[in-house]
């Protein structure tokens, strides 16, 4: 939590105490800018994937899109909602440009995010997210198909900031 307010009550007397954020509070997840080449579904494309704070200091969004290499049309949009506990745990939403709402949940170990979204009734998938010190990420997404695992992206975006 970045801030939590807890009432006591002394004597008639309500003391509001209030804590600042440590260090632990806050998701480590850098922000930042990655765009590169990839491949979408065996079309040239350019992926790109904007990490920011959210609206508490516990969470990140993700803005993610992958638009053809030739014309720059958008092929797909996503977007991620991740609240990181100060253990590790992740929780949130994904949201797409095909209409889906996934639920989240995951781990961040400091380098790495690990999420398993959607469910039985829509569809299983997991996305790792590898940062690397240089500022460089990698990206794989997996989607559960007949009982086995499918992956169906993988970019390496190198640590250079595309803006």
């Amino acid at each position: 939590m970045s801030f939590f307010q807890r009432a006591v009550s002394y004597c008639g007397f309500i003391v509001l105490f209030v804590t600042e954020t440590t260090a632990q509070d806050s998701p480590s997840i850098p922000v930042a800018t990655h765009e590169a080449p990839c491949d979408a579904w065996g079309t040239p494309a350019i992926c790109r994937s904007v990490w920011q704070p959210g609206k508490h200091k516990s969470h990140r969004v993700q803005d993610y899109s992958i638009r053809h290499a030739g014309t720059g049309n958008q092929m797909f949009a996503g977007r991620g909602l991740y609240r990181i506990e100060p253990d590790g745990r992740v929780t949130g939403y994904w949201e797409d440009s095909q209409g889906s709402v996934h639920p989240l949940a995951g781990t961040w170990n400091g380098m790495e995010l690990s999420v398993n979204w959607g469910s039985e009734e829509t569809e299983l998938g997991r996305s790792t997210y590898v940062f690397a010190g240089d500022g460089g990420l990698h990206v794989e997404d997996w989607v559960k198909r007949e009982a086995s695992w499918h992956r169906f992206m993988a970019v390496t975006y190198s640590g250079e900031n595309p803006d």
